[in-house]
């Protein structure tokens, strides 16, 4: 068994930086545990002296239980694993390993983060066109050596063990290594999640009147400047027929058409309400249980909304407006994309 211990200097700020969480990610020969073999595992942790990566390499295949072994004798002392997709394929496939040889199961009382459904939110959002690990690291623009895919890998380790090679064994640690460093990297992008979630300060906003060619008004829009919690680490912009968000930093611009003057002010809860398509509105059921049948409706969430003049109540009130922003932006987001 190799074995091999570095420390890493992340590319920019990073959010977890707990002792008890330790980020790992494995290397096997094929998909199906009960047919393959895990043959390197790698985890990073952050330390006093900073983030620290360690690997475990198994030279031939009678090593992959030393391997097992090194693995859950570090993680006794972790609180938490963090992985991306692990719940789905890491863990379920070492679970399977450490029953095959009999040894007990290390994520036993271990608490899992999986930056996979953590993060997931956040794909369209950024315009993501998939969402594997690398998918990520392209959009913070992480640089990577490592040339080759897990598939790849496999056929790399079957040379090391038919040539008995240990040559072929720098390629996939390599792999391996900016693998965890990528796990490290994406904290990054819970940043954004922060958009979604409606964590953001309102600095200031205004409403605009766009006019179109030979100076005919067309529609007006309201403008909210806000300040984030957490610096974005890649500028972004997105864009649907509700909302328009372009974020750069720790600044987050918000545009939201308004019609004929009128801004929608959306509830989550729309199960609670009706919706009357002559007022164009909502009401909850407390109160829309006194109006004719035949004039309401059961809201959904695109029809569970109110209107109001953003002029007539935000003029006097900015904590009303910073709400309105705090709720609104995660609903719309959520309805249109």
């Amino acid at each position: 068994m190799f074995s091999l211990k570095f420390m890493y200097q992340p590319s920019g700020p990073v959010s977890h930086q707990n002792t008890h969480l330790l980020y790992f990610d494995i290397e096997t020969t094929g998909l199906q545990k009960k047919n393959a073999l895990t043959y390197l595992i790698g985890c990073a942790s952050y330390t006093d002296e900073g983030w620290a990566i360690r690997q475990w390499f198994a030279e031939n295949p009678d090593e992959e239980v030393n391997i097992l072994q090194a693995f859950a004798d570090y993680l006794e002392g972790f609180q938490q694993v963090c992985h991306f997709n692990g719940n789905q394929f890491d863990i379920p496939f070492l679970t399977y390993r450490y029953e095959l040889y009999q040894m007990k199961n290390p994520f036993i009382n271990k608490g899992s983060v999986d930056l996979y459904r953590e993060l997931r939110p956040c794909k369209k959002l950024l315009s993501l066109s998939g969402f594997r690990q690398k998918d990520l690291e392209e959009f913070l623009k992480l640089p990577r050596e490592d040339m080759y895919s897990g598939k790849d890998c496999i056929a790399i380790y079957r040379e090391l063990i038919k040539y008995r090679d240990l040559s072929y064994m720098q390629p996939l640690l390599q792999h391996n290594k900016e693998d965890i460093q990528g796990l490290i990297e994406l904290e990054q992008i819970r940043s954004y999640l922060n958009i979604l979630n409606g964590d953001f300060k309102l600095d200031s906003w205004e409403i605009n009147t766009i006019q179109e060619l030979n100076g005919i008004t067309g529609y007006q829009r309201i403008l909210g400047h806000c300040r984030l919690s957490a610096p974005l680490p890649q500028p972004f912009s997105c864009s649907t027929d509700e909302i328009y968000l372009e974020g750069k930093e720790e600044t987050l611009m918000v545009e939201i058409p308004l019609e004929q003057g009128y801004l929608k002010n959306y509830y989550e809860n729309h199960k609670d309400y009706y919706y009357l398509p002559l007022e164009d509105t909502a009401i909850h059921k407390s109160v829309g249980s006194f109006v004719d049948k035949k004039l309401r409706k059961q809201a959904t969430q695109y029809t569970c909304y109110t209107k109001f003049c953003p002029q007539d109540q935000f003029a006097q009130n900015s904590t009303q407006a910073e709400n309105y922003f705090q709720l609104n932006v995660p609903l719309l987001l959520r309805l249109s994309l």
